[in-house]
């Protein structure tokens, strides 16, 4: 390495272990940080596929990682390309960039309608998110009109004024992964060569975000419901309504109101049962929609 793009710091453990470490100086567009651990002999490299410049679109993947390695090495730090078969993934967004027969409101619209059981959704005007409501390994899973992203951060783009008709009407669909455990999870391994060969990531965790609730027939007749299929219908639409579809809150507001032991996991099903029901009947809600965002992630 060029020892004059770096700055390093010696710290010495209370275990009498003298860990040297360098550090990049000077940010590179695509390169966030890089970090050089002189006494466990590792580096550690964080980067976003803005560091293709005008390749941008195509992400990090097999097709680029020799352009990557090449943006590497022009920090000061030299890799060998022998590196991939000992590099280790500890984090990743991974996109897929969808042009399908329509708007990507239309699509973010019928996402908003999914009830999303183990996921808090979010919704924004051009967007929405999916965070996975688990302690351990949880994903961030979105999806957004990219070019109405591109409008926000103009500074990359202005740079490369040829992407931007790239990104016209595309749906981006993009999962955060961040955690080891996490990758291992999705992608069976942390190797760099093994994660860049997987596909359908998005899929899985679309799929998984759905949760079947597509079993749930639209058709509502309340003339068919008993006296108490009514009430709980009534009370999950307006509920429904109220949290604006998000599930744990409407889950955390009728918990809320049972007794402090009683288990919750009767109501959880009736809220998934009648949640998909109000769902699938909305006019927001496009089965069509729904399996060609999954087609395309097949693809």
């Amino acid at each position: 390495m060029n020892v004059d793009s770096f700055t390093m710091t010696n710290i010495e453990k209370p275990n009498g272990i003298n860990i040297t470490s360098y550090s990049l100086n000077a940010k590179k567009l695509g390169i966030n940080k890089i970090t050089i651990n002189k006494t466990f002999e590792t580096v550690k490299i964080n980067a976003s596929a803005k560091v293709l410049g005008s390749n941008y679109y195509q992400g990090i993947s097999l097709n680029t990682l020799e352009q990557l390695l090449d943006e590497v090495n022009s920090t000061g730090l030299v890799l060998n390309k022998s590196f991939i078969h000992n590099c280790r993934v500890t984090k990743s967004d991974i996109k897929n960039d969808l042009t399908l027969s329509k708007c990507p409101i239309d699509y973010i619209n019928t996402l908003n309608q999914l009830t999303a059981p183990k996921f808090i959704k979010t919704k924004y005007e051009n967007g929405i998110v999916f965070n996975e409501s688990i302690a351990t390994s949880p994903v961030r899973f979105t999806g957004y009109g990219k070019q109405y992203e591109m409008q926000k951060n103009k500074g990359f783009y202005i740079k490369y004024p040829q992407l931007i008709n790239d990104f016209n009407d595309v749906l981006r669909i993009e999962s955060r992964l961040s955690k080891p455990f996490t990758i291992r999870k999705y992608f069976g391994s942390n190797q760099l060569l093994d994660v860049l060969n997987s596909s359908n990531i998005n899929y899985k965790i679309l799929d998984k975000i759905i949760n079947n609730q597509t079993i749930f027939k639209s058709i509502i007749n309340i003339h068919q419901m008993n006296n108490f299929e009514e009430k709980n219908y009534a009370q999950i639409y307006l509920l429904n309504q109220y949290y604006n579809g998000d599930f744990n809150s409407i889950f955390n507001h009728i918990k809320s109101k049972l007794g402090r032991n009683t288990k919750a996991s009767y109501q959880r099903k009736q809220i998934v049962k009648y949640m998909a029901m109000i769902n699938n009947a909305n006019n927001d809600y496009s089965q069509e929609n729904i399996e060609e965002i999954k087609m395309g992630l097949q693809e």
